[in-house]
This record gives structure tokens, C-alpha cells and sequence, in this order.
């Protein structure tokens, strides 16, 4: 039985070992990872794919001899099922996140956790398939946001059995995959201080406000000071009034729990001006989408840059990394739909992704995660 790994990168593997002759063949394994993550794929949509700048009989050719290679060197005539659609025959070869995928519909998040070894398809990029770097990353938005769902169910399943010291290792884990998560970093500082480490409650407070100066160039909200504040004044005991809100109070105390350094931008400030919206045609209206169009073009830029200069692409799920030390760190906001009517804000949030997808994909620049900069959305 062969294994193929796309949690964390892209391998194949057979009973551990590493399968050294199908290393250098990268858009072969890139075909199996886009068989094995659904029950079937369609041919014609494997070529779009896979070979979109080749003429139909020359991708239909590539496919055909790629399917032909992959059974010959793995001696599996019946790798593949099907015809018109291609799926994996689930007795020769299985795959980690399929595996991931079905430990969560059968209500197992603590195998689901351990098979989750990092983003989906990690570092694999394909000259020339803009397409597949889009399913790419849509899918391992996807299947980071189910394992981060995953880490909160266990969370709280230890909340509820009062098993603090799974609850916390559980709420650290996830605070390792999602780090600027203020409502996550408030939990584990609840969680550290009821279980009885109050000075490790503080220090992972000191670190969270260091990396949201760092990462976002933010200060943490009131609420977060106070919190932290009332921490230190209280005694070491949990129970004792005062203490920091409890889980159930995180979610509301995240609303406040960090906001944008200096003064609020001008498009998101709050007051009648900017709540009322121009008139249809108005000079005004042109000139608040124009930033927006002006992004639009930026696109453009960076996505040539990055092929022109070896960039990467592999999604937003915290850039590409590890980063060199020079690396500068670039957080995309979501973009205010201005619009008279209020009907572009899909295209405004696509813009902002677009931006942040293509940054992440030169390594030299640090970006942080769709899920933590798109926490500003709206305020």
C-alpha cells in the first residue's frame, strides 16, 4: 500500500520509505494529489489544470502518458478507476488528507489532528498553471481552517470533561497554527490561569502583544490590557473575583481586543459622511473605487514580479517560509466596499486576496494569514 503525503509538502511513500524514483517527478505526484483529495476528476479538467497552455490533443497526450508512467513505475496496472473521470483505487494507495477528511466525518478530530503535518501541498507551485495555484489554494484554505476547527473542538471537549491540562495543550496548539488570534489567545491565557500557571498565563500575554507589534505593527486593544492587567493584580488562585473573563466571555471580549494603531483611516472611520454613499455617477464614487482599481493593478505587478523573480507561490496559510532574517512583513487588510449600493464587497474581498495569495508566494516577504489580518474586516 503506498501513501501519498500532501499534508505538510508532497511525497510518496510505502510502508514509511520515501520512494526516491517519483521525487523529481513533480507534476506526476501533482496528478495524484488532485485525483486522490476528491472521488473523481474529470480529464478535460485535470488537463486545464495540469497543462493549460498546450493545445487539447497535446495536454490530452501529456495526461494519457503521465497515467502510463505512474502505473508502470509504481507496478500498479489498477492505480486508477474510472474513465471519462480518473479517482485512485483506494487498495493500491491512500492519501493523508483523504484520510484527514474522513476522521472528521466520523467525528474523530484527535486523529484527524495528528495526521494534519502542516498547509496542504506545501511549496509545490507549477510554472505556467495559475489555475491549479488558485484549486491549490482554495483547497488548503480549506483543510487549514478544518484542522484548525478540529484543535477548538478538542479545546473545548477538555473544557467540558475538566481536563485542564489537555484543554491547554489542545488551546496551544491551535495558537500555534493561528497566532495572531486574539479570541484564541485570551482562551489559553483563561485556560493557563485556571489550571494554575498564572505567570505562564502572563508570559503567553507578553508574547501575543509582541507578535501582533511585530507581525501586524498593532497595539493590543484595552480590553486585552485589561485583562492581562487584571491577571497580574489578582491572587494566584483562579477562583478568586477579578480574575481574566472566562472562555465564554472570549468571543465578546475579542470584539475590542485590538485595534489599529494612531488614527482610524478616513474610508472606515465611523459618522454620517462616510455612512451615507455617494450618488450613482458622482465624481465621489469615482474616486473611492479608484484605490480599488489601483489594487487591482498591483495584482498584476506582483504576480509578474513573482514569476520573474522565483517567487513561489503557495498560498496565504503564512507565506511560504522559513523566511530569510531581512524579510520584511506585510499584512493585507480587507479592502471597504465604497460602492453606492454595496454590491462589490466579494470583489473587494477577492482583490485583498489575490494581493495577500501572490505576496505569499515570494519568500522574501512575510505574510500573515488570510484568517488574521481579514479579523480587522469591518472595523
Amino acid at each position: 500500500m503506498y501513501r501519498l503525503r500532501t499534508l505538510g509538502g508532497l511525497g510518496l511513500e510505502r510502508g514509511g520509505v520515501p520512494q526516491e524514483d517519483l521525487a523529481a517527478q513533480r507534476k506526476s505526484l501533482v496528478l495524484l494529489a488532485l485525483v486522490s483529495l476528491h472521488d473523481g476528476v474529470g480529464r478535460e479538467r485535470l488537463m486545464a489544470l495540469l497543462w493549460p497552455e498546450s493545445s487539447t490533443e497535446r495536454a490530452r497526450g501529456s495526461l494519457k502518458q503521465s497515467v502510463h508512467q505512474l502505473r508502470r513505475l509504481l507496478d500498479a496496472p489498477d492505480l486508477f478507476l474510472g474513465t471519462a473521470e480518473l479517482r485512485l483505487n483506494p487498495d493500491r494507495i491512500e492519501c493523508d488528507a483523504r484520510l484527514f477528511l474522513a476522521a472528521l466525518a466520523a467525528d474523530d478530530p484527535g486523529s484527524a489532528v495528528e495526521l494534519y503535518r502542516g498547509p496542504f501541498l506545501q511549496g509545490v507551485h507549477l510554472d505556467g498553471a495559475g489555475e491549479f495555484d488558485r484549486w491549490a489554494t482554495t483547497e488548503r484554505e480549506m483543510l487549514a481552517r478544518r484542522h484548525r476547527e478540529a484543535l477548538e473542538a478538542l479545546a473545548r471537549k477538555a473544557a467540558r470533561s475538566g481536563d485542564l491540562a489537555s484543554e491547554v495543550r489542545w488551546w496551544r496548539r491551535l495558537q500555534g497554527v493561528d497566532p495572531l488570534n486574539t479570541p484564541v489567545a485570551l482562551t489559553l491565557i483563561d485556560a493557563l490561569h485556571r489550571a494554575g500557571d498564572r505567570a505562564g498565563a502572563l508570559r503567553h500575554g507578553r508574547v501575543h502583544e509582541i507578535l501582533l507589534r511585530e507581525e501586524l505593527g498593532l497595539e493590543p486593544g484595552p480590553e486585552f490590557r485589561r485583562a492581562l492587567e487584571r491577571l497580574r493584580r489578582v491572587d494566584p488562585d483562579p477562583g478568586v473575583p477579578g480574575s481574566i473573563p472566562p472562555v465564554e466571555q472570549a468571543a465578546e471580549v475579542a470584539a475590542t481586543a485590538v485595534v489599529l494603531p494612531g488614527p482610524p483611516p478616513p474610508l472606515a472611520s465611523p459618522g454620517p459622511r462616510s455612512l451615507r454613499p455617494p450618488r450613482s455617477g458622482s465624481r465621489g464614487w469615482r474616486l473611492r473605487v479608484l484605490p480599488l482599481m489601483v489594487a487591482a493593478g498591483l495584482v498584476a505587478l506582483a504576480a509578474w514580479f513573482s514569476r520573474g523573480e522565483g517567487g513561489a507561490g503557495t498560498g496565504a496559510e503564512a507565506g511560504v517560509g522559513p523566511w530569510p532574517s531581512d524579510a520584511i512583513s506585510i499584512a493585507v487588510l480587507p479592502f471597504v466596499d465604497m460602492s453606492p449600493d454595496g454590491s462589490l464587497e466579494h470583489w473587494a474581498d477577492g482583490v485583498a486576496e489575490e494581493i495577500l495569495n501572490t505576496l505569499a508566494g515570494i519568500r522574501e516577504i512575510r505574510v500573515p494569514a488570510r484568517t488574521s489580518s481579514f479579523h480587522f474586516k469591518g472595523r
